[in-house]
């Protein structure tokens, strides 16, 4: 069955839950970015993702909804749903006769599953220790690299994060399924960090 990530980002682009969140989007899909403070339009809505070329924020439709209004990247993912696609998807049947499914994961999914949660959360508090400590401090200051690495990946491992601890079976088998690389790519990183003793280390099962 499709996970509700896929079936959220294949129905509603970024300038659709932009307008319905209250950005003034302009000719062209742009608009200005409600994370600096943007004077004149420097984010662009694109048919799968956003990016502002000015504080170099991005993503897909989720993470833009999760920043605007502030909630979780699963939380905005239901929102997303429940405003644009109930009456866009139907299901075989009436609705109250479409039971809810449990995908049963493995001994071994489970546990590759329990050590991703402990990795990607080591890296979204390392992500935001970087994105307090290399703050800049003024609006003048230039924008040190760890900064804006930080601000980029944090609404990425957040909307991983958010996959792992979905209490749908679906959800967490989507993460296994098409994420793995990159949850393994996410460890190298804490290990190398571990290794130039700025942290804790979280391992995945062999």
């Amino acid at each position: 069955m499709e996970s509700i990530f896929k079936r959220v980002k294949s129905s509603v682009t970024p300038k659709q839950a932009a307008t319905r969140y209250g950005l003034k989007v302009q000719r062209g899909d742009i608009a200005c970015c409600p994370f600096h403070n943007d004077r004149h339009p420097s984010m662009k809505l694109y048919p799968d993702h956003y990016h502002c070329f000015s504080c170099k924020a991005t993503g897909d439709v989720i993470s833009l909804t999760a920043r605007l209004l502030q909630m979780s990247p699963y939380a905005a993912a239901k929102k997303l749903e429940n405003d644009f696609c109930s009456d866009s998807h139907p299901t075989k049947g009436p609705v109250k006769a479409h039971p809810r499914q449990n995908v049963l994961l493995n001994s071994e999914q489970r546990d590759w599953l329990i050590g991703a949660t402990n990795v990607l959360q080591s890296v979204r508090d390392q992500l935001e220790d970087r994105r307090i400590i290399f703050a800049p401090r003024t609006p003048e200051e230039y924008l040190a690299p760890a900064f804006v690495e930080a601000c980029h990946l944090q609404p990425r491992v957040e909307y991983l994060l958010d996959l792992a601890c979905s209490p749908d079976d679906k959800d967490r088998l989507f993460l296994i399924t098409e994420f793995r690389k990159e949850v393994g790519k996410l460890e190298q990183s804490i290990l190398r960090r571990s290794a130039e003793g700025n942290g804790n280390s979280a391992k995945l099962p062999a």
